[in-house]
């Protein structure tokens, strides 16, 4: 009964990652599954995370971190897989400028919908404690916006740096704090679970990348801005869930570590990983870097100040005009 009932648990990832394959396999023929399909295949990266975080959850546990570690060590890592399979998957199919787009994509969208809804709801911020991070998120951002009017497309030789920021920095967050007790999860790890996660976020991830790719076409529009407005969108789903249900949950230090962890890892995991995969194109790029920059400021103005309900509304004018006045000019 056990294997039946966990035979059924995997029925239902595996018809979402073919939902998620309709429209590519019948672009020519059958337009109208590209709508139904790309929703199946954001879903799938949102249920393929949704599983691997389950499971870095027991792991955290396992090892008695504290909940500021969990979200730097383990759920920043998980909440980042969907992005890991998505952009190396562009890369390597020769869509460097999509790769990039999903990459600023992700992190403007979750940025701002943190920056913009936490006042909203009246979720206590106290980001104090976290300035030092957004200190090192701003400056991996600055790093980004100098790369992308030095290089067009970024060489693999630049790969080991961005790599070796990332280890910096889970050392940094690692050494943060001493170990803590926790209670332990009781569950055990389920390793057929992991490896549905993966297939599921690698369907769902290829499924997107092909869509972002047509719908650039269609529209007429480059491949980076298809990649930030699609894949991008998609791929911040995974992490905005992760730290609201963790915010609403009085577990807002958690949910903080997880935003500012998880944009500082794509900035440099990620970005690493992709060149060493395939070419990192920072083509019509700038402004979104702009933008990451001015949202991590908002973040460092506000560990320094008690975050207020009406900041919400105020915060979403000043994106919304700054996001189209860089899109447009700069």
């Amino acid at each position: 009964m056990k294997d039946a009932h966990a035979s059924s648990g995997y029925i239902w990832p595996i018809s979402v990652a073919v939902f998620s394959l309709l429209g590519y396999i019948g672009f020519e023929r059958f337009p109208y599954l590209i709508p139904i399909s790309i929703i199946a295949a954001a879903y799938g990266l949102y249920l393929g995370s949704d599983i691997i975080v389950n499971q870095s959850g027991k792991i955290s546990s396992r090892f008695g971190l504290s909940r500021r570690k969990e979200g730097f060590l383990v759920l920043s890592i998980a909440a980042i897989a969907d992005e890991l399979f998505l952009t190396i998957i562009a890369a390597s199919l020769g869509f460097g400028d999509i790769s990039f787009g999903a990459v600023q994509g992700s992190n403007d969208f979750t940025l701002a919908s943190v920056i913009i809804i936490v006042p909203l709801l009246a979720i206590t911020m106290n980001l104090q404690s976290f300035r030092k991070d957004i200190a090192f998120l701003f400056l991996s951002g600055l790093i980004v916006l100098i790369l992308s009017y030095i290089y067009a497309s970024i060489p693999i030789y630049i790969a080991p740096i961005f790599i070796a920021v990332f280890i910096v920095y889970v050392i940094m967050a690692a050494s943060s704090e001493p170990k803590t007790s926790r209670e332990v999860d009781s569950g055990k790890l389920a390793p057929a679970s992991i490896v549905i996660s993966f297939f599921l976020l690698f369907i769902s991830s290829f499924s997107l990348v092909m869509y972002a790719d047509y719908v650039s076409h269609e529209l007429k529009i480059t491949g980076f801005l298809g990649g930030f407005l699609l894949t991008g969108f998609t791929g911040s789903i995974p992490e905005i869930m992760i730290i609201f249900i963790t915010a609403r949950k009085s577990k807002v230090l958690l949910s903080m570590a997880v935003l500012i962890g998880s944009t500082i890892y794509k900035l440099t995991l990620v970005l690493g990983v992709i060149t060493l995969f395939g070419d990192l194109t920072f083509g019509y790029s700038i402004w979104s870097s702009y933008l990451l920059i001015l949202m991590t400021a908002i973040l460092l103005l506000l560990s320094y100040k008690a975050v207020k309900r009406y900041y919400g509304i105020l915060f979403a004018a000043v994106i919304i005009v700054s996001s189209l006045i860089l899109y447009v000019y700069a």
